[in-house]
């Protein structure tokens, strides 16, 4: 699945700069490379997924649609946060069928200068602008976001990918890990499961535009 949103042709001159007119040592880049090179041709892929999904962990906690349900994971998330940790981790059906409710959702009501490919069904690639009027203006952001087996119960994991080592303030660190509260990945989780991939999307978006 591809989201172009909207595919503008400095947003596409941009992804090329970036990546594909330099020397690239990075095989997370060589991986994301191909499709940035694809990127303005808008045409919509359908999502697959190697093998069944796996089976639900009974011992998660259950989703529910409630937002009454917000019991305290900042401990878990705190601990695999980074999505590189978990390429081998499948998804349940619970997750596979909020996905594709959330990924409809961004279709119809895309965001700006946001560009979304699936990695597979429940990994995706996300390319973001820095807003204009920050000191983040003009810059591109390469997030992996993947959503674990019991999300929504659970925040998706998500990690900068081409920040090269470089700290962009304390809630974008060297690692890669982003720090909000709606991730968990603070001392204060705040997610919910009526909470939406568009809606940390968002946050992230917000987190830029911190940068005045």
């Amino acid at each position: 699945m591809k989201l172009d949103i909207p595919a503008t042709d400095f947003f596409d001159e941009y992804l090329h700069d970036e990546f594909l007119d330099d020397d690239i040592e990075d095989p997370l880049i060589e991986e994301i490379a191909p499709w940035i090179d694809n990127a303005e041709d808008g045409s919509n892929t359908d999502d697959e997924t190697d093998g069944a999904p796996v089976e639900e962990d009974p011992n998660l906690p259950q989703t529910t649609a409630s937002s009454t349900n917000t019991y305290n994971v900042s401990e878990l998330v705190q601990e695999d946060w980074d999505p590189l940790r978990f390429e081998h981790e499948g998804a349940s059906p619970q997750c596979l069928l909020r996905i594709t409710d959330d990924m409809l959702d961004l279709f119809k009501n895309p965001l700006p200068l946001v560009h979304i490919e699936a990695k597979d069904i429940s990994r995706f690639y996300v390319a973001m602008m820095g807003p204009s009027g920050t000191t983040y203006e003009g810059r591109l952001f390469l997030f992996l976001l993947q959503c674990p087996p019991d999300f929504p119960t659970r925040s998706p994991r998500v990690r900068l990918l081409n920040n090269h080592g470089v700290s962009f303030g304390p809630k974008l660190c060297a690692s890669g890990k982003v720090c909000l509260d709606i991730l968990g990945t603070t001392d204060n989780c705040t997610w919910s499961p009526t909470h939406s991939i568009k809606t940390v999307l968002m946050a992230i978006q917000s987190l830029l535009m911190e940068a005045q």
